[in-house]
């Protein structure tokens, strides 16, 4: 399936007017779900990686690489309104903590 035909797949199944007030949390995750699917999709065909061509294609000098994960934790942590630090910043820490072996990760 070509990165190009993602943009005409099914549209979102929730339907944001139809929202029940008992069951907020459920349709708050159903929600992120719809999001999630939302962003890969655009990931796919936004950063759609080309061929290299040595001489001819351009060398981004920043040297990013972004693709779907990455725009998903932005989206995630914009959704959890932590702009600066967080969950996502406080999981990256542990990990590095262990990754180090370090008893303590200053913040």
């Amino acid at each position: 399936m070509s990165t190009r035909s993602l943009i005409f797949q099914r549209p979102c199944k929730i339907d944001i007017g139809m929202t029940d007030p008992d069951n907020k949390e459920k349709t708050l995750a159903k929600l992120r779900e719809e999001i999630a699917v939302l962003v890969q999709r655009y990931s796919d065909l936004a950063f759609e990686s080309e061929e290299f061509v040595p001489g001819i294609s351009d060398v981004p000098v920043s040297g990013k690489v972004i693709g779907g994960s990455e725009v998903n934790n932005m989206v995630e942590a914009s959704l959890d309104g932590w702009l600066t630090t967080g969950r996502l910043t406080n999981s990256s820490r542990k990990n590095l903590q262990n990754l180090l072996a370090y008893d303590f990760l200053s913040p």
